[in-house]
């Protein structure tokens, strides 16, 4: 209507009419910019929102398979620990069938599992770097070093247990035995014609060599566990707050 009415103003010289005109459709124009750029500024917040909010549920359920992780591992390193003491003593009441238990328990590499892709979706978002989360940043990277830490140990783990431990428990254990102490071998396969002989297994040094290096990486493994623990409830809180700001 107005730019209708421009070209007749102008017609007729009535300049005050035509600048009342530009003014309001300039105004307009400024206007609807401005409610677009609100619905626009809006709607990143909303997605930023969304962003902190997959990445505080992604940390919890890791958070969840930490402390499961953190339980586990705790129990294979009190049985290798308590495993290496029984051997040890020579008066100690332990029959075939706690010590079998015990070297079960000290064969496996617990896995820890990271679930990361909300997280590295807010990473690569251009929001995410503008909303001057400079705290939670820090808190990212600090975790990402400890997670690196756990994954080497834990890689270091498998390969020790893969090249060292199986060649040695091959040649010196009497598996199937193992396996009948923890009950999972019934109906699964023949019982042992073999026994773990407690008086061999414990004059065996390059056995409590073993026991001990699985000793050492499982406290290694609760020590970085317990640290990304700690540093995931951080990222947690930061996300929320980060989403409360917003």
């Amino acid at each position: 209507m107005i730019l209708r009415r421009l070209p007749q103003h102008v017609k007729d010289q009535n300049w005050i009419a035509v600048v009342l005109d530009f003014v309001i459709v300039v105004a307009g124009i400024l206007i609807a910019f401005q409610i677009s750029s609100m619905a626009e500024k809006r709607g990143e917040v909303a997605q930023f929102d969304r962003q902190m909010e997959a990445l505080k549920v992604e940390m919890t359920e890791n958070l969840d398979r930490y402390e499961i992780a953190v339980d586990r591992i705790r129990d294979q390193y009190e049985s290798i620990t308590a495993l290496r003491e029984l051997l040890a003593d020579p008066e100690s009441a332990a029959t075939e069938a706690e010590i079998n238990n015990l070297f079960y328990k000290s064969i496996g590499v617990i896995g820890i599992y990271t679930k990361r892709n909300s997280l590295d979706v807010a990473l690569s978002s251009e929001l995410f770097v503008e909303s001057n989360a400079a705290e939670l940043i820090d808190q990212i990277e600090q975790w990402e070093e400890k997670l690196a830490q756990l994954n080497r140990v834990q890689q270091d783990a498998l390969n020790f247990r893969d090249n060292i431990m199986h060649a040695h428990f091959s040649e010196t254990l009497a598996y199937a035995s193992i396996l009948g102490a923890t009950g999972i071998a019934e109906g699964r396969i023949a019982p042992s014609r073999f026994e773990n002989s407690r008086e061999e297994l414990s004059q065996d040094r390059v056995l409590d060599n073993i026991l001990a290096g699985r000793q050492l990486s499982t406290f290694q493994d609760l020590v970085y566990i317990n640290d990304l623990v700690e540093q995931t409830h951080e990222i947690i809180a930061s996300s929320k707050s980060l989403n409360a700001r917003h």
